[in-house]
């Protein structure tokens, strides 16, 4: 287990080396061997990377190393069916869902509306800042929340999925029915959804 962890450490390192590095050589990563999913971010990665600035490259890197890492975990937990804590589960889906790579990605979508603007990307002393992180972190949750909602009883009850948060609050809470379960699940979303609009006036506030 030591071992295959040591593996799976060095695969990313490696892996987001060679992002960072193809700050400045792009064409170091048509050498590097990945999946599909990989290639595609790869492809996305070459035609804009002379464009993003450095703060940019490191933080997308990063990104995606936090959601290929958590899939991976993911997956190996899905062979052991290790029990869940609901703490553990939430930071643990918080990375899965993939929002973070893709909301990294947006701050280049909409770079030419703020082309005239004094700052041209969102600078990382901004982007990992409090008022920020509550908010990315937030979203995060409110979209893989309502996903777990909307897909338990296809995970669960079909493909028998322990990845999913109205099962693991059914057990934590001993609930009588998945039914109570969903219940109780989307009163926490909505209390996260009040938290997201929370921190996004509060990140609004500071970056006026």
């Amino acid at each position: 287990m030591a071992t295959e962890a040591s593996r799976t450490r060095l695969q990313l390192h490696t892996f987001h080396a060679d992002m960072v590095h193809a700050r400045n050589k792009s064409k170091s990563l048509l050498d590097v061997k990945m999946g599909a999913l990989a290639l595609g971010l790869r492809d996305l990665w070459l035609e804009y990377i002379e464009a993003v600035p450095a703060e940019f490259a490191s933080r997308q890197a990063e990104a995606l190393q936090d959601y290929l890492s958590a899939c991976l975990w993911e997956q190996n937990n899905r062979k052991t069916g290790k029990e869940i804590t609901i703490p553990d589960y939430i930071t643990l889906r918080r990375s899965t869902v993939g929002l973070l790579p893709f909301l990294v990605c947006t701050d280049l979508i909409i770079e030419h509306r703020r082309q005239k603007s004094p700052i041209s990307h969102l600078p990382d002393s901004l982007f990992y800042g409090e008022d920020m992180q509550n908010l990315l972190a937030a979203s995060a949750d409110c979209v893989g929340w309502h996903n777990d909602a909307l897909s338990f009883q296809k995970e669960i009850l079909r493909d028998g999925d322990v990845h999913n948060l109205v099962l693991i609050v059914s057990q934590h809470y001993n609930c009588h029915s998945y039914t109570q379960a969903g219940e109780l699940v989307l009163e926490l979303l909505h209390d996260r959804i009040a938290g997201m609009e929370l921190a996004y006036d509060e990140l609004k506030s500071v970056a006026s």
